[in-house]
């Protein structure tokens, strides 16, 4: 959708609404699913689920919605490197582990 959104003649604000309207969702998502609030996400807590949860957040902001590291990072309380490791890191688990990838698509397509 990121990528039709991209590719039309549009006023390039309308595209951001768009985008930040898909991050909000998508966030609200990955929150439900984890049982968590946004608050968890943008806490410093280190436990397994929210980490994986925070993970999720970043590579689906950084590698899926094209938002820079800086601003994700920012946005969710993090330095851009965390976002870097942790979007790279769920990438790895995604091309390993076909149930989790599943659960990726399924986040993105709803």
């Amino acid at each position: 959708m990121v990528d039709i959104l991209l590719q039309r003649k549009e006023n390039p604000d309308t595209i951001m609404i768009n985008r930040d309207d898909r991050r909000d969702k998508l966030l609200t998502k990955i929150c439900t699913l984890y049982s968590i609030g946004m608050e968890d996400i943008r806490g410093q807590n280190r436990k397994g689920n929210i980490r994986d949860a925070r993970n999720l957040s970043f590579y689906i902001m950084y590698k899926v919605l094209k938002y820079t590291s800086t601003f994700t990072g920012e946005f969710l309380n993090r330095n851009h490197a965390t976002v870097l490791s942790g979007a790279n890191r769920t990438a790895d688990y995604i091309q390993f582990d076909k149930e989790y990838e599943q659960l990726v698509a399924t986040i993105l397509n709803q």
